[in-house]
């Protein structure tokens, strides 16, 4: 898929070449380049503490429960993950140029986002409740009675993939407006929170424990990036309650 993408960015160069004026030149101005630093190093690394956050209750599983676990945990992962997988992923990729282009009118800017907002829980909510609910009777059936230890986890992470399909919108927001700072931060304490107390919470309630206790993280850290994006746009605290009433 690799390869197809990239002869496709090729193909589509060579087409767009004779239409456009710009010609690229090889150049160096500093003070874009320290700007392109400032902005890209936020972004480096939250990539890089995001996979610590993904597989840091992977690794506190294998070490304290057994592999098996990891299994059982990973399948009801890959379920509860669906609506971010096959939605806001690509809601994300439209949405930051957009974001961008707005983002020195908040009067343009917090429509927007509201709109998003709403779209987007509109599909991943009735998606993560309706996993969280028929999830279990559909491991039993698809995948057999071996399988029915992720039942209950299933359920947990379902919900903490309702808040992460949030998340990822107020991410995009960060970025748009020059505050990928932002978002390194809240995924920082995501790392702290799930690292100090996953060890205590799964030695005290197993694996669903840790379930538990990813969606509780994600669902404190995203009501403060809700408060930060919505001081940042002007948007009450009733209002985007009423937004996210619909779904």
């Amino acid at each position: 898929s690799d390869v197809c993408s990239s002869d496709l960015s090729v193909g589509g160069m060579l087409l767009i070449w004779p239409y456009t004026r710009y010609r690229p030149t090889f150049q160096f101005d500093r003070s874009i380049a320290h700007d392109l630093l400032k902005y890209g190093r936020h972004i480096i690394g939250s990539s890089v503490v995001m996979v610590a956050v993904y597989n840091i209750d992977k690794f506190f599983i294998s070490k304290l429960i057994g592999v098996g676990a990891v299994g059982i945990y990973a399948l009801a992962s890959n379920i509860a993950n669906l609506p971010i997988s096959q939605f806001g992923h690509i809601v994300c990729r439209l949405m930051f140029p957009v974001f961008s282009r707005m983002n020195r009118d908040v009067s343009v800017l917090r429509p927007a986002f509201l709109k998003t907002i709403r779209y987007t829980a509109c599909i991943t909510f009735p998606m993560s409740i309706g996993i969280a609910m028929y999830g279990p009777d559909a491991i039993a059936v698809l995948y057999g009675d071996k399988w029915s230890a992720a039942a209950l986890p299933l359920q947990f992470l379902a919900v903490y993939a309702l808040f992460r399909s949030l998340s990822v919108v107020i991410y995009e927001m960060f970025k748009a407006t020059g505050r990928p700072d932002l978002m390194q931060l809240y995924v920082v304490i995501r790392l702290v929170l799930i690292g100090a107390l996953g060890i205590p919470v799964i030695t005290q309630y197993g694996l669903v424990g840790i379930c538990g206790l990813v969606a509780l993280v994600n669902g404190i850290v995203f009501a403060f990036e809700a408060r930060r994006v919505a001081g940042y746009l002007a948007i009450s605290l009733s209002e985007f309650l009423r937004v996210l009433s619909l779904p």
